[in-house]
């Protein structure tokens, strides 16, 4: 099962993306996204790495945002694609049925999409205005988080703010 709480980890402005990752760990989150997006192939293999050890220890599920690839190398649990990443269908076709693929939708239409495309989780938002990623569009808030919950039979989680 999908937990309910993820941390999701942040490379920007020269930050460790694993630093907050034990803390989190120790205290009772089950589920870490890391996010490398400003990393290299082999950085991002070996960050990931480390994060699937971790998470490992804690019994927690180790998800990569955006890289199939380096999700699949360094054996985490699964990935999370977004509206420009690789379509969910062909990362379902490279990685079978048994990784995690999660998708970033906005409303109850692509949620359907997503999950016939072979989706396991969606994420869906921004439910709240944030300041951690830019050139978001506006919040969609609870209405819109109940929409897509409502449309399919997926975990969802609500992302934003």
């Amino acid at each position: 099962m999908l937990s309910r709480v993820h941390l999701i980890t942040d490379t920007r402005f020269g930050r460790d993306p694993l630093s907050l990752v034990p803390a989190a760990l120790e205290a009772g989150v089950d589920a870490v996204q890391v996010r490398v997006k400003e990393l290299g192939d082999r950085a991002a293999l070996a960050v990931v790495g480390k994060a699937v050890a971790l998470c490992a220890r804690y019994g927690a599920t180790c998800i990569v945002d955006d890289r199939l690839d380096v999700a699949l190398a360094a054996g985490a649990h699964g990935v999370h694609l977004g509206a420009d990443d690789l379509p969910v269908a062909r990362a379902r076709a490279v990685a079978g049925p048994g990784l995690l693929i999660g998708a970033t939708v906005r409303d109850p239409a692509s949620a359907r999409a997503a999950v016939v495309d072979g989706a396991s989780y969606l994420g869906t938002g921004p439910a709240y205005v944030t300041g951690t990623k830019g050139g978001l569009p506006a919040p969609i808030g609870v209405a819109g988080v109940e929409a897509v919950c409502a449309a399919v039979d997926v975990p969802v989680i609500a992302i934003g703010g």
